[in-house]
Formats: structure tokens, C-alpha cells, sequence
């Protein structure tokens, strides 16, 4: 059966909104965690200032374990699954 142009019209968009999705994905992915690798280098550069307090050290490990959270949350969404699709 021949296709309409509507239909028609409905796979070439669907064709190109595969192709933009996962560009737009990895580029969500790549500066998210370069966010995360600023956040956790400021913590490296805290953790070695003299004098700290236990309050100050337990904040940084707290902002540290939130960060690699997120990383982990990315590379589950991000890695091991296949990217979201809006086809119905």
C-alpha cells in the first residue's frame, strides 16, 4: 500500500529528530559532567587548605558523595540505556 504525504512527511521527521536527539543528549551528558569534575576539583583544592574544621571537611565529603550521585545517575540514563524516544 502506497504511503500518503503525510506520512511520508511523519518518517522524515521522525528520521531527523533520531538524529538531533542523540547529538543533544551527548552534549547534555558531556557538560553536566564537566560541572561535576569543576565541583569535585574546587573539593580537592578545599580539602588541602590547612586548618579545617570537621564541619568543613564532612560539608566537602557531603558535596563530593552528591556529585558522584549525579555522575552515576548520568552514566545509568546516559550509558547503559538506550536513548529516550518520542515515537508512540
Amino acid at each position: 500500500m502506497p504511503s500518503t504525504p503525510e506520512q511520508e512527511g511523519r518518517e522524515v521527521s521522525d528520521r531527523a529528530e533520531e538524529k538531533v536527539l542523540p547529538e543533544a543528549w551527548m552534549t547534555l551528558r558531556h557538560d553536566v559532567r564537566n560541572l561535576l569534575n569543576a565541583i569535585k576539583l574546587t573539593c580537592a583544592v578545599l580539602h588541602r587548605r590547612p586548618g579545617q574544621d570537621e564541619f568543613s571537611k564532612g560539608s566537602l565529603r557531603e558535596i563530593e558523595q552528591a556529585s558522584d550521585g549525579i555522575n552515576v545517575l548520568i552514566s545509568r540514563y546516559t550509558d547503559d540505556h538506550p536513548l529516550p524516544s518520542n515515537k508512540h
